[in-house]
């Protein structure tokens, strides 16, 4: 799989393979399909995430939690069946309130029910405990424009009950694999039940779908509008994280130091995004800190960090970051600076990790133990978020 990565197409192809695959793990011995199950849940399907494919990734999702958890998927179908069996949709009263209060906003949107696949629906049951009839699916809100999915948001908080801890807004920040959406929840009047709402353009819709092919790079400025230094999108076939993959490929000192670290990476399941001053963004693993986002923002030269600043004040490379910081990284003057031996204690990315060590080891006399700028004394103050 790694060795067809220069291309996110191939890789795309190769996932569609698995999937098929998949498919047809009952003619084999169960240690086998056991085997392809835990390989595909540990490496695959995270990829598939990173790569957006979210048809694919749901239904490698369902396939694996067969195999891996034949007891609780069996449960889990059931309770998927005899929801459909009901007479009563909650999800299909509140469309139909959501249509309504969009005709007459004079909005054109198309409000669509999504049902969860089987492993949403256990993720809920274990979340929640008793599942409710709102809790199998989400709606989806397709419009035409950026504005018009907030517009949509506007008048389903002003005519609706939002449950306003559920709001967030990937059009604004896109996740990483360019998804971008609003989410949002509003509750029943008549018995209290969450519905979940999806809203965004039908061209955000294909690429949350098919991923970073579906349309080439839709976000992106025409190539001549392109800095060069924007290495994450400037291919959408070769997106940054996959030219990093390859990278710690090539880095790693061994097969099975690479293979460890490749599935610690992609077990990261919640991500956060900082800022950099000249407006930029980072995404980086719950956890991360000021080292890995100067090897995430600078790579190798990242050795000739000093320290830096989140929001605004002094901090040491060992700061752990939190979604919505700004980050300014400070840079020595000389290129041959080498990284503190203390960073490998604080670098949670592979990235980091990998580029700290390969520097280490090629002038194990040279790193200096410690290398953080003086800090001024300040009062204590609470860590404080810009508004994003």
């Amino acid at each position: 799989l790694l060795a067809t990565g220069n291309d996110v197409r191939v890789m795309s192809i190769k996932l569609a393979d698995r999937l098929h695959n998949m498919r047809t793990l009952g003619v084999m011995r169960r240690e086998k399909q056991e085997r392809i199950a835990k390989v595909t849940r540990d490496v695959l399907i995270p990829l598939a995430e990173r790569l957006g494919v979210q048809a694919l990734k749901s239904e490698l999702e369902d396939l694996v939690f067969a195999v891996m958890h034949p007891e609780e998927y069996a449960h889990t179908r059931e309770l998927v069946q005899e929801n459909a069996a009901r007479a009563d949709d909650p999800l299909a009263a509140v469309a139909d309130e959501v249509r309504g209060v969009l005709r007459e906003a004079d909005i054109q949107a198309e409000v669509l029910i999504r049902p969860r696949h089987f492993v949403s629906v256990h993720r809920v049951s274990r979340k929640r405990g008793t599942l409710r009839g709102a809790d199998f699916g989400r709606l989806l809100v397709l419009v035409q424009e950026d504005a018009d999915c907030y517009a949509v948001l506007g008048e389903l908080h002003t005519c609706m009950t939002p449950v306003v801890s559920e709001f967030k807004d990937f059009i604004a920040v896109p996740k990483f694999n360019l998804y971008q959406s609003l989410h949002t929840a509003v509750a029943r009047a008549e018995d209290g039940q969450v519905v979940e709402v999806l809203i965004r353009t039908h061209q955000m819709h294909k690429v949350a779908e098919a991923g970073v092919v579906a349309l080439g790079n839709p976000y992106a400025p025409p190539a001549e509008e392109q800095s060069a230094g924007d290495g994450e999108r400037a291919d959408p076939t070769r997106p940054g994280w996959l030219s990093r993959l390859l990278d710690w490929q090539r880095g790693a000192p061994d097969p099975d130091t690479f293979w460890s670290t490749l599935r610690e990476d992609l077990a990261q399941d919640r991500e956060i995004t900082v800022f950099r001053p000249d407006g930029g963004t980072l995404g980086l693993p719950d956890g991360a800190t000021c080292v890995d986002a100067a090897y995430a923002q600078y790579g190798e030269d990242a050795h000739a960090t000093i320290g830096a600043r989140v929001n605004g004040r002094l901090a040491p490379m060992s700061t752990v970051l939190r979604d919505g910081d700004t980050v300014q990284l400070l840079m020595g003057q000389d290129p041959a600076s080498e990284p503190s031996r203390e960073w490998l204690e604080h670098a949670h990315t592979p990235a980091a990790r990998i580029a700290i060590q390969r520097r280490l080891a090629a002038h194990p006399e040279a790193a200096p133990e410690v290398q953080e700028p003086p800090r001024k004394p300040a009062a204590p103050e609470p860590h404080a978020h810009p508004d994003a």
